[in-house]
């Protein structure tokens, strides 16, 4: 009888490796946002929503009574569980690329299907054992090409730490610009603008645009903002700069997948 040798296609889907991304962002924008934007509106608890006589519940520490600083303990919380879940599908979405350039650059030894269940197991070990720096490092030099939003990611990851171990108090060592001694955070805006008299105007809410008789061109622009906050001061962002930590993370996971190697040379 002859022997026959088993042949196995395996292709890599780069779309997929940004599918853990999406679902936190879709949770951040419908809890997270949602909650911050809330907190614009909302001036007093309503009378249905009041805690009745005799319910019993435990109270930690004091109870502020103020709604002003309920509303903004709530923000904090708010802001800090973001920035846990943004850092969160940052990380699988890493570990996916890791994954995803790992095996694309062992192909040539990953021969038989033998060889790729045995190299996956510790492959996927090394990048449980990885922080975002560290996956950062470890894919960039497989890329096809290089990518945007590395400084950006790496600020966010620097906010949730100080969020979570600190509460958002900056300290030195959350500093990441020594020359202003502060936590510098940095995000991606799309500015939708037009140009009337030289001058841009950004489209904002419902903005009405005057473009005169001969007709207006709309134009959109990715900008860099930047915010920091000194050693000492507590950070602090509404709910359009957290939107846009979002859309940021989006346009990284994007701009990732397009920058992953798609063809062996």
């Amino acid at each position: 009888m002859d022997d026959k040798k088993q042949t196995t296609t395996l292709t890599l889907n780069a779309n997929g490796v940004i599918r853990p991304l999406h679902q936190v962002l879709e949770e951040c924008t419908n809890s997270i946002l949602f909650g911050l934007q809330s907190m614009e509106l909302v001036n007093e608890i309503p009378e249905n929503l009041r805690i009745d006589e005799g319910f019993f519940r435990l109270q930690f520490g004091k109870n502020d009574e103020d709604i002003e600083v309920k509303k903004e303990k709530y923000k904090v919380w708010l802001v800090k569980k973001g920035f846990e879940d943004l850092v969160k599908g940052i990380e699988y979405t890493l570990r996916e690329a890791y994954l995803y350039v790992s095996i694309f650059s062992k192909s040539s030894e990953l021969k038989t299907v033998q060889d790729f269940n045995q190299a996956l197991p510790e492959i996927r070990k090394q990048a449980l054992k990885m922080h975002i720096p560290d996956m950062l490092e470890k894919i960039e030099p497989h890329l096809a090409k290089s990518w945007s939003y590395k400084s950006q990611i790496l600020s966010i990851n620097k906010a949730r730490t100080c969020l979570v171990h600190r509460g958002g108090l900056v300290t030195e060592k959350d500093i990441n610009d020594e020359t202003e001694k502060a936590l510098k955070l940095e995000w991606v805006k799309l500015k939708l603008f037009y140009e009337k008299d030289n001058e841009e105007i950004e489209i904002v809410g419902e903005t009405v645009i005057d473009g005169g008789t001969e007709g207006t061109q709309i134009k959109l622009r990715r900008e860099n903002n930047t915010i920091s906050f000194k050693q000492g001061s507590h950070i602090t962002l509404n709910y359009k700069q957290f939107n846009e930590f979002i859309v940021t993370c989006f346009h990284f996971g994007a701009d990732l997948v397009d920058c992953l190697p798609k063809e062996i040379k």
